[in-house]
């Protein structure tokens, strides 16, 4: 009995002090919903892979397109990019893709390269 009402008081001096519980709960809530929402956004960004960003673009704007230029434009993508194919397609940085093009391009093959730039701006 004694803990309630000890409770009870330092409560009703919080509430003297200024504190306003309904306005703590609202906060509490909305920081809730912002951190559902982060992570919901970043479940979705994980899902979208370079893989799933080449089939969209297969399926949407490619079927407009040649079947020789289809099919050169995805296998040069996928070849590419074999090692990035799984990670999401937001984490593919402007190095990482450079680097891409520049290791083919070292390998004697800078006309792939360029065409390989061109797919992937594209796409």
């Amino acid at each position: 009995m004694e803990q309630a009402r000890d409770a009870a008081r330092v409560r009703l001096g919080r509430l003297a002090a200024g504190f306003d519980p309904k306005a703590e709960l609202e906060a509490r809530r909305d920081a809730d919903k912002a951190k559902r929402a982060d992570a919901a956004r970043a479940k979705e960004e994980a899902g979208f892979t370079m893989e799933k960003l080449i089939q969209d673009w297969t399926r949407l704007h490619l079927n407009k397109k040649s079947d020789n230029y289809a099919s050169a434009a995805q296998r040069a993508l996928r070849v590419a990019f074999k090692p990035h194919l799984a990670k999401p397609a937001g984490a593919l940085t402007h190095t990482a893709v450079q680097d891409v093009l520049d290791a083919i391009a070292t390998d004697g093959r800078a006309p792939m390269a360029g065409r390989t730039m061109a797919y992937g701006r594209a796409c």
